[in-house]
């Protein structure tokens, strides 16, 4: 009902009507209406106000009555316990009501049940769960399982076998699997590098969701990438779409690189850039404690002195350390930084052959070709060849401009004085002959 309301727009007094006409067909009762006031309850601003205690009390109310029948309510009940709207916070109480709707064969109850074991941690039951609705075509699930697959999360690390999971969930029309698929064509993971499908990917998952695809839509348009013309006007709309309140860990790079063009372009003040720079480094310091990929975008973070001292060492580290944590992205880019070594941080080939051996058994093509660059000797280098320095050839002296003898009249010289050292000795011998005689 919500959003033809929406769409329509009618006045108060119709809106007024069709709400009384709910409550009654509630209280009657037919629970499909109860069903109804609560969704509009929950979501405000459309045919009623806000009032999320009283949307409690309808889907209560709804699956009380029946729990086969009245699935969604019971759904809609458990996610209000799970996250503490319209009643007390109680993540249990949340989670049996999705394993009753799940034993019920009610799908949604079973992707519910796995999302709040994924969050608890619960790596392989939230894994089996996944792929039973996934099969079932849940396009969230089936988003999930990539996810899982190409961050080793309650499963053998294996990034190729994120992609099926990954086209599967865009095919169903979830933006964010879609805007994953884009991700592997823009790293080349599984398969070559391709900025053109990245950024129609992108795009795609951008205009279906307004979130999802948006922040790589803008770096295309920010620094130019794959022939994407550079427009700084719509990059900054594109970043401004996910980097916006209320902000926590997922937003993190959208901001980051917002921070970055707002530095660009110059047009705020120092503080206002200051604030976004530190906004953006709080940001990916929570990310990092999520998965590799945040310990990755800290490493840029502290590589390219975001809000704090440039430290290239520190920022190699975490290249390491996004790397164990299964980012395919960290393990590749630490081993071009132990390749060509930074400011404190050494070149150091056999590091960056493993690490680039890792991205590449993760499907990187370019890390293999890093791998294989690793393993070459280092190149020799040469002493550099001091040249001589010119003689001066001025009259009347043999020196070269320091006031040493240049080697040209060194050498005639030394000639000389061997020939008059020569002719003194004969000349003595002679005499010597001559007084014996």
């Amino acid at each position: 009902i919500d959003p033809i309301i929406r769409a329509e727009k009618p006045d108060r007094i119709v809106r007024n009507q069709i709400l009384r006409k709910l409550e009654q067909a509630c209280r009657r009762p037919k629970m499909k209406a109860c069903e109804a006031l609560g969704y509009a309850y929950v979501q405000g601003g459309g045919l009623a106000d806000k009032n999320e205690r009283g949307a409690f009390d309808m889907f209560n109310k709804s699956c009380k009555r029946s729990k086969r029948y009245n699935g969604w309510a019971c759904i809609s009940l458990g996610q209000m316990h799970a996250s503490g709207i319209g009643t007390s916070k109680d993540i249990e109480k949340g989670k049996a009501l999705f394993k009753e709707q799940c034993d019920l064969k009610n799908q949604q109850g079973c992707y519910y049940l796995a999302n709040q074991l994924f969050f608890q941690k619960k790596y392989p039951e939230a894994l089996e769960l996944f792929k039973q609705t996934c099969d079932k075509k849940n396009a969230d699930s089936c988003n999930f399982v990539g996810y899982m697959m190409f961050h080793g999360k309650g499963t053998r690390w294996e990034p190729g076998g994120a992609i099926p999971f990954y086209e599967k969930a865009c095919e169903l029309g979830e933006a964010v699997g879609c805007s994953n698929v884009a991700e592997l064509h823009f790293w080349g993971i599984g398969r070559e590098v391709n900025l053109e499908k990245a950024y129609e990917l992108n795009k795609q998952a951008c205009d279906k969701s307004g979130t999802f695809g948006c922040t790589y839509v803008g770096r295309f348009h920010h620094k130019g990438l794959g022939g994407i013309t550079v427009d700084l006007d719509r990059a900054e709309i594109e970043y401004a779409k996910f980097c916006k309140e209320p902000l926590d860990w997922r937003h993190a790079q959208a901001c980051m690189w917002q921070a970055e063009l707002a530095r660009e372009r110059g047009k705020l003040s120092e503080p206002e850039v200051a604030r976004m720079r530190t906004r953006a480094r709080s940001l990916v310091e929570a990310r990092s404690k999520e998965d590799g990929y945040g310990k990755y975008l800290l490493g840029l973070v502290y590589r390219d002195g975001v809000a704090t001292v440039a430290n290239p060492k520190r920022a190699g580290e975490l290249f390491g350390e996004s790397c164990e944590d299964m980012s395919v992205m960290g393990c590749f880019t630490a081993g071009e930084f132990y390749l060509a070594g930074a400011e404190g941080l050494e070149p150091d080939r056999r590091k960056a052959e493993s690490y680039f051996e890792r991205a590449c058994a993760a499907g990187m093509g370019r890390a293999c070709e890093g791998a294989k660059e690793a393993r070459k000797p280092p190149p020799v280098t040469k002493a550099p060849e001091v040249p001589l320095k010119p003689v001066d050839k001025s009259p009347g002296c043999a020196c070269d401009s320091a006031g040493l003898p240049a080697q040209g009249g060194l050498w005639a010289l030394l000639v000389g004085l061997g020939l008059l050292f020569s002719r003194r000795r004969e000349t003595r011998r002679a005499r010597a002959r001559a007084s014996r005689r």
